[in-house]
């Protein structure tokens, strides 16, 4: 599966059961349907330890600014359409409407855990 940012080949990660693609190049992570509550609810401190540890910090801006203007799910190449995280965060996701998969930008893991736990 290639990356929707950079083309590149993404790979299988496992963290705690959860299996998502994640781009070593850009740091992107790609989530199928309900992966990415479950991610965000094991926590900053299980992330941290994890092969995406990377993806939690924003880092990536120069690859982000020239990120194309329509992305393409990685499973089903289906166009992706924008998604507020929660309808309210400001967290803009993309998002196939086809096979409810998720694309997160490096840092918007990381964005989604703070607003989880400041929501609380």
């Amino acid at each position: 599966m290639n990356c929707p940012v950079c083309d590149n080949e993404m790979k299988t990660v496992s963290i705690k059961n959860i299996e998502i693609d994640y781009c070593d190049t850009c740091q992107g992570l790609w989530c199928d349907k309900d992966e990415l509550e479950r991610l965000a609810m094991l926590g900053r401190a299980s992330l941290e330890s994890s092969p995406i540890a990377k993806s939690l910090i924003k880092d990536m801006q120069d690859i982000r600014t020239q990120k194309k203007s329509v992305l393409l799910c990685p499973s089903c190449e289906a166009g992706l359409e924008k998604l507020n995280y929660s309808y309210e965060s400001d967290i803009i996701l993309e998002t196939c409407k086809i096979c409810n998969g998720i694309w997160v930008d490096d840092g918007e893991l990381s964005e989604i855990i703070d607003y989880m736990y400041s929501s609380k």
